[in-house]
């Protein structure tokens, strides 16, 4: 159970107010002060029921690429036979995903679905997940961690490299002949067609996601 800002706001308010009636004896200000505790009372036990027999997971569609969005299906599962759970979430902040289930049934099972993008690769452990509910009154947040942590793995980022093939090939094909020796290295520029394979810069061309070449000049 962790307190929200509206939580801190309760108790500060319900520290001061208990203080005030004591120091004044006025039965009105007792009574406020009954009100304030029965109020967050009854918050945390409707948060505890709120949350009790319920679980969750988190499907990602595979394969998942890092900087491409996916789907991402979030299940709710209510395994009481009565009562409904109301404005459960579903979230995992290491890995940036978070659904909320509006209502659950009793014995029932709700699927939400968001889009997620990974910004790295590498594999992924669910780890984190946890279901959390502010309801009723949102002064707490009662938090119950996922048991059984899914993993899957982020392959790299996808590259459009038909331009890239395409340039090559023009290369190959255009027969072209080394730079002659004796010239110097001075600069990087895009290709141009013509230019002779050999004088294509890979690291440069990697970088930009475009052919780069190598330009010379005549040495003295």
């Amino acid at each position: 159970m962790k307190f929200t800002k509206e939580g801190k706001g309760l108790l500060i308010t319900g520290v001061l107010v208990a203080m005030a009636a004591l120091n004044t004896g006025n039965n009105l200000i007792y009574l406020l002060t009954a009100m304030m505790l029965s109020l967050g009372l009854l918050d945390v036990v409707a948060g505890y029921f709120n949350l009790k027999k319920l679980s969750g997971d988190v499907v990602v569609e595979e394969p998942v690429y890092a900087g491409f969005s996916q789907t991402a299906v979030y299940r709710f599962f209510n395994d009481r036979k009565h009562g409904p759970a109301f404005l459960v979430s579903l979230k995992d902040a290491e890995a940036g995903m978070f659904a909320v289930a509006p209502l659950i049934d009793p014995e029932g099972m709700v699927e939400v679905k968001e889009a997620v993008t990974f910004a790295r690769r590498g594999r992924i452990r669910l780890s984190h997940t946890k279901l959390s509910s502010g309801y009723p009154f949102g002064f707490y947040r009662n938090v119950v961690k996922l048991k059984n942590p899914k993993s899957f793995l982020v392959y790299p980022e996808l590259t459009d490299v038909r331009e890239l093939l395409a340039g090559i090939q023009s290369i190959a094909g255009s027969g072209a002949l080394p730079h002659p020796a004796g010239e110097d290295f001075t600069d990087i520029r895009p290709y141009r067609q013509g230019d002779p394979m050999r004088d294509v810069h890979w690291k440069a061309t990697a970088k930009s996601g475009g052919l780069m070449v190598k330009e010379f000049r005549a040495g003295i």
